[in-house]
């Protein structure tokens, strides 16, 4: 297997392309999710890539960040409660596990 036949391997199966090439290709850019209602998606995600904000990083303790979304955020899709009650105890609960892990965490 070459570079480029497990790079699509990882696009068939959902993944976000690791190639400009592949960004910028018409077939990924054009793909009409039906879970999305027909809405071409990768081009809503490759502008989301594009708009980042310059310095952005990922937190030193990501994956305990990512560990907690569905127990916060998550839980207030499944319950239909408050969007912003699961924000509120996500950035809580990493906030809380940031400061006990010895970061200096502050939020705004």
């Amino acid at each position: 297997m070459n570079e480029g036949e497990g790079t699509q391997i990882s696009i068939d199966e959902g993944g976000f392309p690791s190639t400009v090439a592949d960004l910028e290709s018409d077939e990924f850019l054009g793909y009409e999710s039906d879970y999305f209602g027909g809405l071409k998606i990768n081009e809503v995600l490759v502008q989301a890539a594009k708009d980042v904000v310059p310095g952005w990083t990922y937190l030193p303790f990501q994956v305990y960040s990512n560990s907690t979304f569905a127990d916060t955020v998550g839980r207030s899709y499944a319950k239909k409660t408050s969007i912003n009650d699961g924000l509120t105890a996500w950035q809580d609960a990493i906030t809380e596990y940031g400061n006990e892990q010895g970061f200096t965490v502050t939020t705004k």
